[in-house]
């Protein structure tokens, strides 16, 4: 469209700005191509993965000198990735987050749902969140799958490291795998017609039970991020007369809108949704409570899900389980949660 480009812009506003974080994308420099003013970007998530992400938002800001990636490396990247357990060089590590603060003061404004008005009201008045973390344990044979999985993952990457081809493609690939796994085997067996049951099926249809007896013109809203995972779930809900309503990325815009239109009338319901898949522009206000099957790498997507119920317009408490499966991988991205975490409130 060069038409955008013909022309000296007043303000770009760049809505969901983490989107553009792949500085080695189209998107990317399609957007910091524009001509601009004034810029802002305005995101929930500035941090997804790592650090680098925020240098994509200051790179299109034009925020110099550290939108030159030499200096934003050498200044940043670098001491940040410092070991946490290092004390011979966790002055540098300070020095960097320091800088950063001081970076990002001046031009972050933050908003959180408890922020208050001058007069001391709410900004936003929403009901009650409650959000338990619910511990599982595997059955004997999602243990068994799951260990030999473990070890044909450790031998694949010491191959991959001795040949030096352990990159970051390869070891997601493995760790992938583990994560299925503590979802339902037929997500790593695939030649395995018959459905079997697994931990979070049995504590998913146990939890369903107990909500319809307690409301049963309710609703729950289920998240995987595996849409074959949600298939699966639904053959279970449909054999214990559960109605259960699928959202995937994969719909067209028309057959999610259908969806989503069957969803309040219904009498207990349960919909059956893509974690990404409705991160953005979905009201999901008609549920009161929601189920986070597995764990994403950063717990800011999960919450943009969540937020899908617990929004303006929404006048019952909120109630969230998160799945997670013990002595697993999972129990390491919860790990890996909190550290981005820290790193985007720092």
């Amino acid at each position: 469209m060069p038409a955008l480009y013909a022309v000296t812009w007043g303000r770009v506003i760049l809505d969901e700005a983490h989107m553009i974080r792949e500085t080695q994308t189209h998107a990317y420099h399609a957007i910091c191509a524009l001509d601009a003013q004034r810029r802002w970007a305005c995101t929930g998530t500035p941090v997804v993965n790592r650090l680098d992400d925020v240098y994509a938002l200051v790179r299109f800001l034009q925020l110099r000198p550290w939108s030159s990636w030499t200096f934003w490396k050498t200044w940043l990247t670098q001491p940040m990735a410092t070991p946490v357990d290092d004390p011979r060089r966790a002055g540098h590590r300070q020095t960097a987050l320091q800088l950063l603060q001081r970076l990002m003061a001046p031009l972050l404004i933050r908003r959180y749902k408890h922020d208050r008005r001058a007069d001391g009201q709410p900004i936003v008045v929403l009901p009650e969140k409650i959000v338990e973390v619910r511990y599982l344990e595997m059955q004997a044979d999602e243990r068994e799958v799951y260990e030999t999985l473990m070890r044909q993952s450790s031998r694949a990457l010491r191959h991959l490291r001795l040949a030096g081809h352990a990159t970051y493609p390869h070891v997601f690939a493995l760790l992938m795998r583990l994560r299925q796994c503590c979802d339902h085997l037929r997500l790593v067996r695939f030649r395995e017609l018959k459905a079997r049951r697994s931990a979070k099926i049995d504590a998913l249809l146990a939890l369903l039970a107990s909500a319809r007896r307690d409301a049963p013109d309710g609703r729950m809203v289920v998240f995987s991020q595996w849409t074959r995972m949600l298939h699966v779930c639904r053959a279970a809900l449909a054999a214990h007369g559960f109605h259960g309503l699928l959202l995937d990325g994969r719909m067209s815009a028309a057959a999610r809108e259908r969806t989503l239109r069957q969803f309040p009338p219904r009498p207990f319901c349960v919909l059956l949704a893509s974690l990404r898949a409705v991160g953005v522009g979905v009201n999901l206000t008609a549920a009161a409570s929601a189920v986070l099957l597995d764990p994403w790498w950063n717990e800011s997507t999960e919450q943009q899900a969540i937020d899908r119920i617990h929004r303006v317009g929404q006048t019952r408490p909120v109630r969230v389980w998160r799945f997670i499966v013990r002595d697993s991988v999972e129990e390491k991205l919860l790990a890996i949660q909190k550290r981005k975490a820290a790193l985007a409130v720092s």
